[in-house]
């Protein structure tokens, strides 16, 4: 894995912010002990993926999940975060839930303490912008508690990504050793990092014919996306997609009245099974009946080719 290109260390990801950086957590240096297993920290907790506004992209958003695997308590982490794939995929955004009291909200790298007083966390990102691939961010989270210890597994972080739709895209966690890496509480302990790489697969941009917003859009997804419930006139009985309905259109009806098989073609209501209702459909507009009118939910009619 590529190490994250960062920023000068005294440059701040907020400027103008008078503040004194807590580095010392991170600065520690470790005595390095035997390993007999390691920290465990994977980005393998996928949320949601979906589509944006903007069809050539989409989104992904997964938890950093870490483990202490047995080792004792850790005391802070610093992480560099990378997502590779086609397209240059970039990390939109890293967040811990603000309504949480979480454990590991002290952030060395832009921490604000004013005569001892800590006046700003800070934000968990702290290696990100000019000089920094979009692909790539630093994080820096350290424990601040009184009592009992942080839970020794549990979610780090939220992550959100941005990449080309349709792609796979690969997320890999690994230690900047520069900012201390894995901190135990005990710095006699020294058991590295384990990390697990995160597939993600992008959705693909929709492209088809029937509208998303459609109540029976699950119904058209479910028996196989057909071209005919995109017909102007299909709702009025038109199977054929010529935007009358004739004896074809019958014909496909018949050919699909139970006990024959289903066929989408004839389910002029949409209802996933083909029954009298939509027997009565194409009663209702057999001529001289009007075959397409825009009060039943079709469209101005343009046969297909």
């Amino acid at each position: 894995m590529a190490e994250c290109v960062a920023l000068p260390i005294m440059k701040r990801r907020k400027v103008g912010k008078i503040m004194k950086k807590m580095i010392f957590l991170l600065a520690l240096l470790v005595i390095a002990s035997p390993v007999i297993s390691k920290v465990v920290v994977d980005p393998n907790n996928l949320w949601e993926t979906w589509v944006g506004d903007d069809p050539n992209f989409a989104w992904a958003e997964f938890g950093l999940s870490y483990d202490a695997n047995g080792e004792g308590n850790i005391r802070a982490f610093a992480l560099d975060i990378e997502v590779t794939g086609p397209c240059d995929p970039e990390i939109d955004w890293i967040w811990r839930d603000p309504e949480v009291d979480h454990p590991y909200r002290i952030t060395p790298g832009n921490i604000s303490i004013v005569d001892g007083e800590i006046g700003d966390l800070g934000d968990v990102v702290f290696f990100e912008g000019p000089g920094v691939p979009e692909g790539c961010a630093t994080i820096e989270m350290g424990s601040l508690y009184e009592g009992e210890a942080p839970d020794p597994n549990g979610t780090l972080v939220g992550i959100s990504i941005r990449g080309a739709e349709g792609t796979t895209v690969t997320v890999c966690v690994s230690e900047n050793a520069l900012r201390g890496g894995i901190v135990m509480e005990d710095p006699a302990l020294n058991p590295g990092l384990h990390s697990e790489c995160l597939e993600i697969e992008l959705p693909a941009a929709y492209s088809g014919c029937f509208p998303l917003d459609d109540p029976a859009w699950d119904t058209w997804d479910a028996v196989g996306q057909p071209d005919s419930w995109c017909y102007d006139c299909f709702r009025c009985g038109d199977a054929t997609g010529d935007c009358l309905v004739t004896a074809a259109d019958a014909v496909t009806l018949i050919n699909a009245w139970p006990p024959q098989a289903y066929d989408a073609d004839a389910d002029f209501n949409m209802s996933g099974t083909v029954t009298t209702a939509d027997a009565v459909v194409l009663i209702n507009h057999w001529p001289p009946q009007e075959s397409c009118p825009s009060a039943e939910g079709c469209s101005p009619c343009t046969p297909i080719e």
